[in-house]
């Protein structure tokens, strides 16, 4: 059975914060491998690891409840668009620079807010509200240099994948937390991993993109503890999405970018612009906000 209780909106904060520590650092690693090794592979090693440690977890806890037929669909469409949704996430991580990828992927935390205030019904409180918003707006002051716009905005290959990716995770990841909300934290982690883990290695079959080819034994084990690690933080946007807060978990877990943001500029050398620094400021005052508002 699933672990149960109460979760106040500091609570939700906290489980936004976990998924954001974990995702941040997985960010961070998944470029560092997928420039070594592919993205490909990369995404292959991390699907087969996620998806033996969610197993392990359904085990563990045997949450013990049997999904709707009609689910089932959903839950496979669901499972082709996450899929689609790593490709472009871990070739823009490995073409574009981690601390921007990062921050423009993080904004989709504005898609799930506004998706749950849509269409679930959830409301914020106005400092939740205004923590949220600030949070977020530092996210995409984070994410660009302002001053590219006095000659002409360019973008590079990178940053147009990371912004694809946006939507393509705020959407997938408001599906998992309504999913959630009906069967618990695990099992739609779970049931998406029963369609992704195949279809990851058809593809790699289909290519002959095997992870041997590129890489060696240490590699390809580093490459499968950050695939349980960026699966651990999904877990804990799902584990709040359950019991009612995706906005505020979702907001939460948006700060995400500023790991890598720090370990891009220290190990690859990636420096910010001021506009950035601010950006950096307002993520972490929105989440202080956000947090203080709903204890």
């Amino acid at each position: 059975m699933a672990p149960g209780g109460p979760l106040t909106p500091a609570g939700a904060v906290g489980l936004g914060l976990l998924a954001a520590a974990l995702w941040g650092f997985a960010d961070f690693f998944i470029a560092s491998i997928s420039r070594k090794m592919g993205s490909l592979p990369t995404l292959v090693v991390m699907q087969l690891s996620s998806g033996v440690a969610y197993y392990a977890l359904f085990l563990i806890f045997d949450p013990g409840i049997s999904v709707a037929g009609r689910h089932w669909f959903v839950l496979g469409v669901l499972s082709i668009a996450v899929l689609a949704n790593y490709f472009v996430f871990v070739r823009a991580l490995e073409i574009g620079p981690v601390s921007i990828v990062s921050s423009v992927v993080a904004a989709y935390a504005a898609v799930v807010v506004a998706l749950a205030v849509l269409v679930l019904g959830e409301r914020l409180n106005l400092g939740q509200g205004i923590g949220a918003t600030i949070a977020i707006a530092g996210v995409f002051l984070a994410s660009s240099d302002l001053r590219t716009l006095a000659t002409g905005f360019r973008i590079g290959r990178g940053v147009v994948f990371a912004f694809i990716a946006l939507v393509g995770f705020g959407v997938t990841t408001f599906a998992g937390g309504v999913l959630a909300q009906s069967y618990g934290w695990l099992v739609p982690a779970f049931a998406v991993r029963l369609f992704t883990v195949p279809m990851i290695v058809a593809v790699a079959a289909a290519r002959n993109a095997w992870p041997w080819r590129t890489a060696g034994i240490g590699l390809m084990a580093f490459a499968s503890v950050v695939g349980v690690v960026e699966a651990g933080g999904f877990l804990a946007f799902m584990r709040g999405s359950e019991l009612g807060y995706v906005a505020i978990v979702a907001a939460a877990s948006a700060t995400y970018p500023l790991i890598p943001l720090v370990l891009g500029m220290s190990v690859f050398k990636e420096r910010l612009v001021p506009n950035q620094w601010v950006g950096v400021i307002s993520v972490l005052s929105g989440v202080i906000l956000l947090g203080v508002s709903g204890a």
